[in-house]
């Protein structure tokens, strides 16, 4: 009877550590597979952070380049708008004084005429007049 008690204490202790081995193995087995869909969530997310920041990097670049064209319009503009109001001023003074040389043209006219009428006889109190 102690014999076959000692063989049954042998079996069990055996089964006891078949049992924790099988479960140690289980845990191992569980833990690679925790690890394993950690880096691939951690590589998912990786990922989408990168594709994130190059998103934000084009998206902050076509701002960048939107906003030079927008300040070469500007300065675009304000070159044209300079541009026509000197050509109004010049315009301005152009005719300015192509009245001034109408004007003296006029006068040197009025002048010679009124020569060539005191030069016929004609009285100054007629000149005057002109």
């Amino acid at each position: 009877e102690a014999e076959k008690k000692n063989q049954m204490n042998t079996v069990l202790n055996r089964a006891r550590r078949d049992q924790v081995t099988h479960k140690e193995h289980m845990m191992a087995v569980e833990a690679q597979r925790d690890r394993a869909q950690f880096y691939r969530i951690l590589k998912i997310q990786q990922e989408q952070i990168e594709k994130e920041k190059k998103e934000l990097e084009e998206k902050t670049a076509q701002v960048m380049r939107h906003a030079s064209e927008l300040r070469q319009q500007v300065r675009e503009n304000e070159q044209r708008q300079l541009l026509a109001q000197i050509n109004l001023f010049e315009e301005g003074k152009r005719l300015q004084e192509e009245a001034c040389q109408r004007r003296a043209r006029l006068d040197e006219l009025k002048k010679k005429k009124l020569e060539e009428l005191r030069g016929a006889g004609l009285p100054e109190k007629y000149c005057s007049m002109v």
